[in-house]
């Protein structure tokens, strides 16, 4: 409604014949790019109408009653339309051009398959129930005016109209101006062609420059240009446009056959005359700027009176070269509970023809490969804090440059969750913190390091294990707690196993906890035999589970005397929907891999059942409560046999003697050894999991000079056994 005053002192200076409308009617109508949907309805009648009378009711799916409504929807109470004026109704989002002449706000308008009603109040208007709530088909006592589409469900992508193909889909419809009121039939206000129709379909996101004015029943001749639309970018690459046009109240033809003819040039160069509304096809050039005018003329050549043309101005893109390829983005490092870097590769072809900006929003460092000097390559970004998204923006010259693109770039996780089965071999330098290997921090204040020791790890007749080249951890008394966090577990019941070697309890005089799941939920103890001499001397102790900071008694501590300097299989659980935990010692090996636990040697219950269980720690309390442990073979899993396998699973096996070298490497390749000389299978894997290379090889020599540079895993295959290794390209 904001262009009336405008409209009426154009048409006080021209000679156009309108009639009045018979009643409101959809004017224009666009289902454009992302959020550019608006409805605009015209007001031709010759009075100001007030809309509380008038609904746009519509179907978005299929109706529960074919033909019936889903929503009902209305305008503002007491919004007056004043004559000749029209009603413009956008979404939200749309482009600030349309929200400039909207005259209200609609997030449910149409992806080209919803169909719309103009309806108005017959005399009976009634909610049904009386409620003052509309539900679907609810409301009675009106006439409908106007249809885009219909009320009988979903027709696909969009309906058909002027013989264009999901019409409805990704156009802008505009009414012709001949057109003197609603139309209730939708087959026949879409039509069969161009010519049936009472609809000019334009392009997607076009016309804009029209909305917010109309007039409708004309009688006067009319042309328009319906494609291109004036303004229009058509896309680099168009070798040809066709020019179409929509007459209107003139008949077009040869003389002496109708009203005239038309003249019309292009870029200022007359064209052959026109004797029919047919498109005119003409060949265009990436870059170049094209204006069309046309005029309807009389059989004499001479403009009719009043003239009736149009001028439009069109133009073709440059080409953009510029092509971005593969973005990878890679942690600089891989720290839990720690905010890292990151940096991404984006690999560019068609460089070097123009130049290149390259706007980041000013998050990172931009280096690389510079595509205004170089035909291909690879841009880095560098120093990006970890969670940081971001998009970048790749603009080239304007004068000889289509390019204006971006690009979004997603940060990786650089602490990520661990999924279950998880298997901590402690495959890690001797005298390294464990703190400090990949995925376990410190969950205390304390800086007394649980350690690595070795060579060598624990192992345990019949449970599978990799310490063949492992190593172990070690602690005792008073340190840091250190802590692995894997995918939460929210139902169900934990199971974590692992071996200790206890080689000295003599300084223990208050039992304390040395092993927990969740946040100290479950607490395995260390539990010494008092008096030594009433189990056969001192160096015994037992093992207790319990959720509170008690040394636990009865049910809760296993009865198995256990002796220094010997290897022990624990296993634990944590039922999250119950809270039941259960511990086992020394387990038989015939039930390995079972399906189900056999009975625990060491039972509690948490009266308060943690249903979010994402964590294993061990615990150093003092050196009057804490032991001297040896600990391996760590294995955190939802089932029995996922913490006792009998046989190497493909994410434990490590194969004897197996050298990966140089690692880290910048020389673009890895040497693979191992002992046998059969073909290896390897498999390489991002930090997200996507599979970047696989090769079989036959010469122990692995090409990654095409990756960049980050961390990697290896899956390496050989003779069935399989192991998997960190692999870091500088």
């Amino acid at each position: 409604m904001k262009k009336l005053y405008f409209l009426l002192f154009v048409f006080s200076l021209t000679t156009l014949s309108y009639g009045q409308t018979s009643d409101l009617y959809f004017s224009m109508v666009a289902e454009g790019s992302s959020n550019n949907k608006f409805i605009e309805i015209y007001n031709g009648t010759g009075a100001a109408v007030n809309l509380d009378n008038y609904a746009f009711p519509n179907v978005s799916n299929e109706p529960s009653v074919p033909g019936e409504y889903e929503f009902w929807n209305t305008f503002p109470s007491g919004t007056m339309l004043a004559d000749g004026d029209v009603f413009v109704i956008a979404h939200g989002s749309a482009d600030q051009a349309i929200l400039d002449e909207a005259d209200m706000t609609f997030n449910f308008l149409s992806n080209g398959d919803d169909g719309f009603a103009l309806v108005a109040n017959d005399g009976t208007w009634n909610d049904a129930d009386m409620d003052g709530n509309i539900d679907a088909g609810e409301m009675t006592g009106f006439t409908i005016l106007d249809w885009i589409g219909d009320w009988n469900g979903d027709p696909g992508s969009g309906w058909e109209v002027a013989g264009v193909a999901n019409g409805t889909q990704n156009h802008t419809l505009t009414r012709k101006t001949s057109v003197c009121g609603p139309n209730n039939d939708w087959a026949a206000s879409a039509g069969t062609d161009a010519a049936s129709s009472e609809w000019i379909v334009g392009d997607i996101d076009t016309g804009w420059d029209q909305l917010g004015s109309y007039t409708g029943c004309v009688s006067d001749p009319s042309l328009t240009i319906t494609s291109p639309s004036d303004g229009q970018v058509i896309a680099s690459g168009t070798t040809s446009v066709d020019i179409a046009i929509d007459v209107q109240n003139f008949v077009v033809g040869n003389p002496g056959t109708g009203d005239g003819h038309i003249h019309w040039t292009l870029n200022s160069v007359m064209q052959p005359m026109k004797y029919n509304t047919d498109p005119e096809s003409i060949m265009v050039t990436d870059g170049e700027s094209y204006t069309v005018y046309m005029e309807l003329v009389d059989d004499s050549h001479q403009p009719i009176v009043p003239a009736v043309n149009q001028t439009i101005t069109f133009s073709v893109a440059y080409p953009c070269d510029l092509q971005i390829g593969t973005i990878v983005e890679t942690c600089d490092n891989i720290t839990p509970a720690t905010t890292d870097t990151y940096n991404v590769t984006l690999d560019f072809t068609g460089g070097g023809t123009t130049t290149y900006t390259i706007d980041t929003g000013g998050v990172g460092t931009v280096g690389g490969d510079d595509p205004t000097s170089m035909a291909m390559g690879t841009i880095t970004i560098s120093n990006i804090t970890e969670g940081t998204d971001f998009t970048v923006t790749f603009t080239g010259d304007p004068m000889n440059s289509g390019c204006n693109f971006t690009r979004n770039i997603n940060s990786p996780d650089c602490d990520p969750e661990l999924t279950l089965p998880l298997y901590e071999g402690f495959d890690y330098t001797v005298s390294s913190n464990l703190i400090d290997a990949p995925n376990w921090s410190n969950i205390s204040s304390s800086t007394d390091e649980i350690l690595i020791n070795g060579p060598g790890g624990l192992t345990y007749p019949n449970l599978a294990s990799s310490s063949q080249t492992g190593n172990h951890a070690t602690f005792d008394g008073g340190g840091s707690d250190s802590a692995i966090e894997f995918a939460a577990v929210t139902t169900g019941t934990v199971y974590t196993s692992f071996l200790i070697n206890v080689t000295d309890i003599s300084s223990v005089t208050t039992p304390g906890y040395f092993a927990l799941l969740g946040s100290f939920d479950a607490r395995l103890w260390a539990v010494p035999v008092v008096p030594p001499s009433a189990q056969g001397g001192g160096g015994q102790y037992q093992i207790g589970i319990s959720n509170v900071n008690t040394a636990p008694t009865g049910a809760a501590l296993d009865p198995t005397v256990l002796s220094t300097g010997s290897t022990v299989l624990i296993v634990m659980s944590y039922d999250t929907d119950t809270g039941v935990m259960n511990a086992w010692v020394n387990p038989s090996d015939a039930t390995f891999g079972s399906a189900s636990a056999p009975s625990a040697g060491a039972t509690d219950t948490d009266a308060s059942p943690q249903t979010n269980m994402n964590q294993f720690a061990l615990r150093q309390d003092s050196t009057s409560e804490t032991p001297f442990i040896l600990f391996d073979e760590l294995r955190i899993g939802t089932s029995w046999a996922d913490v006792t396998p009998v046989t190497l699973s493909n994410n434990e096996f490590n194969l004897d003697s197996l050298t990966i070298y140089p690692n880290p490497t910048n020389t673009g390749f890895v040497n693979i050894k191992s002992p046998n000389t059969d073909a290896m299978s390897v498999q390489v894997f991002d930090i997200l999991g996507k599979q970047v290379k696989n090769e079989t090889l036959t010469d122990n020599t692995l090409n990654v000079s095409n990756l960049n540079t980050g961390v990697y895993i290896l899956k390496i295959t050989q003779n069935n056994a399989t192991t998997t290794k960190k692999l870091v390209i500088k």
